[in-house]
């Protein structure tokens, strides 16, 4: 084996030194002309090259596409693949996020609460804050409900929970959640479907942080003062 990489080898080197010797002084000063003045325009470009602007590019329809704003209709826009022409998709129904099964009790309708039959409504009612959020880790739970509240429901509702938020202003008045009698599970199902002007968060809010904010609204009603 060793023997006949051997020969090859030799073969190679011998077909490089008859190129070369076949090769005349000219033909090598062309070359390494050519060669001298390629690299000279590669390092001329790279070096003089305005980094601030965009590179030319062609063919570039694969690779970039428009993205959407978040709450904007596109139903003008030809091929657009939703019929209502909304960007953001609402999660399909019965959808459990990866890890949240044992807090999403049941599986929600999202029609309105007070459109739910009085049977559905009593089971939604009597259905609580999770132990695995109530009980452990209550102030990290807090801690994340409250931040979960100022990004997600604040703008409607206000920054401390008493409808004094910025939709005042556009003849929207907001629900203080400080004085709600709705219970946990009534609440819970509001995020998922939706209220009366209220759109559903089921997409924005996962399972597990829903309930964290119901406990933070519950800790703004005195409910955990002991704690």
């Amino acid at each position: 084996m060793i023997d006949k990489l051997r020969k090859i080898t030799d073969d190679i080197y011998d077909r490089i030194e008859s190129f070369h010797a076949r090769m005349d002084r000219r033909h090598a000063m062309a070359i390494g002309a050519a060669a001298g003045v390629t690299i000279a325009a590669i390092i001329a470009v790279l070096t003089t090259w305005d980094t601030r602007h965009r590179r030319p590019e062609i063919f570039t329809e694969m690779a970039y596409s428009v993205a959407g704003e978040s709450q904007a209709d596109r139903s003008d826009l030809e091929g657009f693949p939703f019929a209502d022409g909304r960007v953001q998709r609402p999660t399909p129904e019965g959808t459990v996020y990866l890890g949240q099964l044992g807090l999403t009790p049941w599986m929600f309708d999202r029609k309105k609460f007070e459109d739910l039959p009085k049977e559905q409504q009593d089971a939604i009612n009597a259905i609580g804050i999770p132990s695995k959020i109530e009980q452990q880790d209550f102030d990290a739970n807090l801690a994340r409900g409250e931040q979960v509240y100022r990004m997600s429901c604040s703008p409607c509702h206000g920054r401390n929970a008493d409808g004094q938020a910025p939709v005042n202003n556009y003849g929207m008045g907001a629900v203080s959640l400080r004085t709600t009698t709705k219970s946990d599970g009534a609440i819970y199902h509001q995020i998922v479907a939706g209220g009366s002007l209220m759109p559903s968060h089921a997409d924005r809010v996962r399972p597990d942080d829903r309930w964290r904010v119901i406990l933070y609204l519950r800790s703004l009603q005195g409910k955990y003062d002991e704690k």
